[in-house]
């Protein structure tokens, strides 16, 4: 059985790249606000095409990185750590799960 891991992005985060790139705050970021919305769709249509394939959405919450430095808002309070969305991922593969996993703030 194949294994395809997609990383999405919450619909928090999502909402507001979005806002912020139909505001004109977020020039250039048009290729990441269009990936981050059709990635779903894709996952969807992709584990039709092959249903013996394990195929995986991964959302996570706001995780620091270097990403919040280049918008114009602030990286929230509760993101989570770079390690810990690895281990949620890694997690995710190991338990063989599918579908949409939303990895969140404890």
């Amino acid at each position: 059985m194949r294994t395809l891991l997609l990383i999405g992005a919450d619909s928090t985060i999502g909402q507001s790249v979005a806002k912020a790139f139909i505001e004109g705050d977020l020039p250039g970021l048009s290729a990441y606000a269009t990936a981050k919305a059709g990635l779903e769709v894709f996952a969807q249509v992709l584990a039709k095409e092959n249903p013996r394939w394990r195929i995986t959405v991964v959302r996570p919450a706001a995780v620091a990185t270097r990403f919040w430095e280049r918008v114009p808002f602030r990286l929230p309070p509760n993101a989570l750590n770079t390690e810990i969305v690895a281990l949620r991922i890694l997690e995710a593969y190991y338990e063989e799960q599918k579908d949409v996993i939303d990895i969140l703030p404890a």
